[in-house]
């Protein structure tokens, strides 16, 4: 185009009448301001982590659910559980041939499709903080929408007849302070990432003390990492986005006691995997 051309302004049809150059002037430097303006505030406005503070501990038995983009799906369930059994020779309890317990904390995606936390076969991984969680980190996710992985476990088993007696100690998340769990989940077609923050003291005692998620899909997070513009939600134990399932005051009451009963010979149950 020749600088005569340039001079003329747009091309226009013999039906179409074009503003005067002032005017359009005008437009052009309003248009140009108004494109930096959403240029710049489009990053801050989408890439936004939104952040929920908790302190939560899961009693015995009990299942936390979390919503990380409150959207009336829970997305993972906390299992923190124990089991026992006891194998007799027609005695009955507490007259066990051998017996066991178990207490374990473990993953899962509550059916959800594409739910995935970092980790592989041999349970979760306990992350520290600022480990990349997401792009282009993408095979370090293992699946949970139909399965859990295993956290945190302690096994204790032993014979009355005093021929073996086994103690078994697994997963990653077992005896740790503020590490976390990396999050994937699906919402809208498309893959979110985030991160949950836990605690597990010996006998499987775990406490949520947050978690995170990064609003804008298919974008990575660190472990950890709030935002300097998060978006908060205080008191999250009070809102939909977390769900204890407890066996209540009943169950406790029975765990208690299975517990001393088992200090005799304690009930039964699979070592840890």
């Amino acid at each position: 185009m020749t600088e005569h051309q340039r001079s003329q302004g747009p091309p226009q049809s013999e039906d179409v009448s074009y503003p005067n150059r002032q005017c359009l002037d005008k437009r052009l430097l309003a248009y140009t301001l108004a494109g930096t303006g959403a240029l710049a505030l489009g990053p801050a406005a989408h890439a936004q982590i939104v952040y929920t503070p908790t302190d939560i501990t899961i009693p015995y038995g009990a299942t936390l659910q979390i919503d990380l983009n409150n959207d009336g799906t829970y997305d993972f369930n906390l299992v923190n559980k124990y089991s026992s059994f006891c194998f007799t020779d027609g005695g009955g309890p507490p007259n066990c041939t051998f017996a066991g317990e178990q207490d374990f904390l473990r993953v899962n995606g509550n059916g959800n499709r594409g739910a995935g936390v970092v980790g592989g076969t041999g349970g979760a991984n306990a992350l520290p903080y600022g480990k990349t969680i997401g792009p282009p980190l993408q095979n370090d996710f293992t699946r949970v929408e139909f399965a859990s992985r295993n956290m945190a476990c302690e096994s204790h088993s032993s014979s009355a007849r005093g021929t073996f007696s086994h103690n078994g100690f697994s997963g990653r998340f077992l005896n740790v302070n503020h590490k976390f769990l990396g999050l994937r989940f699906v919402f809208d077609n498309q893959l979110y990432y985030g991160w949950a923050e836990l605690s597990v003291t010996s006998g499987v005692s775990a406490t949520l003390m947050g978690y995170a998620y990064q609003s804008t899909p298919n974008t990575a997070i660190t472990a950890g990492d709030t935002g300097p513009d998060a978006s908060v939600q205080p008191e999250a134990g009070r809102t939909p986005s977390v769900h204890l399932l407890s066996m209540g005051r009943e169950g406790v009451r029975r765990f208690r006691q299975q517990k001393r009963e088992a200090g005799q010979k304690p009930p039964f149950s699979p070592p840890c995997g």
